[in-house]
């Protein structure tokens, strides 16, 4: 994971944007993104709070490393 940047909430990269545009709509409070040096990692959990909860899972797990 040392490629690893950020984690961040909501749909805002570009493949989710992609989505968008083809009329798809990934629910904006269920979706996060693992961004990468050279890459994202776009996800949509089950729910909101699944969401929020992955989001300070990897957030806390950052700090080990």
């Amino acid at each position: 994971m040392s490629e690893f940047e950020d984690v961040v909430t909501g749909r805002v990269s570009k493949n989710f944007r992609r989505y968008l545009k083809k009329g798809e709509n990934p629910q904006d409070n269920k979706s996060f993104s693992l961004v990468f040096s050279k890459r994202t990692v776009d996800l949509t959990a089950e729910s909101e709070a699944d969401c929020r909860q992955f989001v300070e899972a990897i957030k806390q797990l950052r700090k080990f490393m």
